[in-house]
Parts: C-alpha cells; structure tokens; sequence
C-alpha cells in the first residue's frame, strides 16, 4: 500500500487507511490542535505589538484583540472535559473565527488593497488539523466562495479581480499542500501502528508477547478498583510432541492452539499472551472468578478436539484470585497455580 513500491494510493486504500487509524488521527488531533491555536495567538500577539509601531496598523488593533479574544477562549475551551474529545468541532470553529477575521481585514478595512493576510489563511487551514480531505476541501471552497462574492460586491472591480486571482492560486495550493499532508500523516500513522504490532506481537501465532502482558499490566495497576482475572496455560507434554514430530508439527500446534485462544478472545473478550515457548497467558477485567472459570474449563475441552494434530493434547490452567492487592502479585500466583496443576497429573485447572 506505501513505503518500498512508491505506488500511488487509491480511494480504497485512503479510506481504508483513515478507517483503521481512527485512533491516532483522534489523538494527533486533541494534541495538535490546541497548538496550532497557540501558534496563531502568537502571531495575534505579534501583530497587536507592531501596531504600536507602525501607525498604519492601529486601525486594525480592534479587530486583532477581538480575534485573539476569541481564540483564547476557543485554546480554553479544548481543555473542557465535553469538548477535549472532540478537537475536529473546536477546530472548525477556529477556522471560520480565522476566516472572519481575514475577511473583515480583506474587505472592510482595507478595500482598496488586494487580499494578503487571506491568502496565507487558504493555505495553512488546511495543516492545522487531520480530517478527511473531501471534508476539509469542501469547508474551504466554501470560504473562498464566500471571500470572493462579498470581495466583488465591496471592493473595485480591478482590485477584486486581484482576489480573484490570487486567492484561487491559495486555495489550489492550500488544497494540494493539505491532500500530501494528509496522505503523509495516514502513512505515518499506519507506519508507526504496524511497528507496534510487531513490537507487541509474538510473530509465530499472532498473539500478544510477553512485553505487551507486562505493558498491560503496568497500565492496570494505575487504575483504581480494578477487577482483573488471570489465567496461565501450559500445553501439556509438548517437548515430547515436538521431539517425536517436529518443529513444523510443533509450530503447527501453537498455531492452531492460538487461533483457539483468538476465537475465545473475541468470544469472551479476554486478552491472550505468548508468554514463551508452550505457555500462554489470559486476562480478563471485570468479570467474576467462576465464570472466568468456566472459560478456562471450555478451553481445556476445546483443545482435546484440535484438527491437523498427530494425536491428541491437553492442557494444564492455572488461575489467580481477584481479591489480591497487586496485580503483580496476580501473575506470580497464576504460575504457582498452573505448576500445581501440571505437578497433580496435568490436564487441569487449579486455582490459588
């Protein structure tokens, strides 16, 4: 789709681009819009402080303490818990308060001058945020529509001309500036998420590894009242299986045991691990022991029937208690349990 083969992206693979980095167009968002407010504040800033200096600027001060009046308020407004999550609603409403405020420059204060500020406005709009280009295009042609008649019925017809002229050249660019921008951003995006995974993902059975468990942890441990079931899983005697049938048959055995976890995991909605080697590990929140439980019996059941194995397997399970202070406590206490389990005969479940 990118990267080695430079080919060009289709509609298909846009759209399928943005749909699967749904998340890290969100979160690139809520982190980047309230800067780009706080670049243009700045800038307000800028201009409030030269407008002391140059005596052509002090008609404009109104209209530019207005303007950073507003966007202050906008800045504070992503910090609102009700608006935090929603960044692409605050930064349109910026956009069209940018727009509003270029336009009455453009227009009203300086009528018998061709349009400046506005036209860096139609270029940048487009940067400032990520957003599905036929949403972003579509809200600044209809800006420039807007700057553009109301430039012909207030201004001189040459000068208007002038707007016509330059504007569209800033729209044009705003809007190829801001198609590579955005295609740039989804790549990235789908980059950085594909390096995760293979970060996080044990690369034999697809499932998570080790590193994503103990990630995962850490983060639960940081939550108040957390209800968190373990489960740790020993394939039982499976040295011996692979050993007498190989390492392809071996390989093929933790494959299709992980396709079984991965069936139960959207089934119960449990997380699995590659722990290492012949063990795995589940977890689970917010679901009581017994029938965290009663899962671990319908795997233990389900393995006995795997098709494509030379002869039939069984596993040992051991789980861990919820009502323990540390969830790392919850993990060491599992493996207790599974050893327990795999030193009173294996294919079992025991719980400490």
């Amino acid at each position: 789709m990118f990267g080695k083969n430079n080919r060009k992206l289709t509609k298909y693979d846009v759209n399928h681009l943005y749909n699967q980095n749904k998340d890290s167009i969100h979160e690139f968002n809520v982190q980047f819009v309230p800067k780009a407010f706080t670049i243009v504040i700045l800038a307000l800033i800028l201009g409030i402080l030269l407008s002391f200096f140059r005596p052509t600027m002090k008609q404009t001060l109104p209209i530019y303490l207005m303007a950073l009046l507003l966007s202050s308020i906008l800045l504070a407004l992503t910090k609102l818990k009700q608006l935090r999550d929603r960044p692409l609603i605050v930064a349109y409403a910026f956009v069209f308060e940018m727009f509003t405020f270029v336009t009455y420059l453009s227009i009203f204060k300086f009528p018998d001058r061709a349009a400046s500020s506005a036209l860096i406005f139609f270029v940048v709009v487009p940067l400032l945020y990520v957003d599905k280009s036929w949403r972003v295009n579509t809200f600044l042609f209809s800006m420039y529509l807007g700057h553009l008649v109301v430039s012909f019925i207030f201004k001189d017809m040459f000068v208007a001309t002038a707007d016509f002229v330059n504007t569209t050249v800033s729209v044009v660019l705003g809007m190829l500036f801001g198609r590579t921008f955005y295609l740039n951003r989804l790549e990235t995006f789908e980059i950085k998420k594909q390096l995760t995974k293979e970060k996080e993902t044990d690369f034999l059975t697809g499932l998570y590894n080790r590193r994503k468990l103990y990630h995962d942890i850490e983060e639960l441990s940081m939550q108040p009242n957390h209800n968190v079931n373990i489960m740790m899983i020993d394939i039982d005697f499976f040295k011996e299986y692979n050993d007498k049938y190989g390492h392809v048959n071996g390989d093929l055995c933790l494959t299709n045991f992980s396709n079984l976890l991965k069936d139960m995991a959207e089934k119960y909605r449990i997380k699995f691990y590659r722990f290492g080697g012949e063990e795995f590990v589940g977890v689970n929140t917010n679901t009581n022991q017994d029938y965290f439980i009663s899962i671990a019996k319908e795997i233990s059941e389900e393995v006995k029937v795997m098709k494509e194995l030379k002869e039939t397997l069984t596993v040992s399970i051991g789980i861990s208690k919820t009502s323990l202070s540390k969830i790392d406590d919850l993990v060491d206490q599992a493996d207790k349990a599974l050893y327990k389990a795999k030193k009173m005969g294996r294919n079992r479940i025991e719980i400490i």
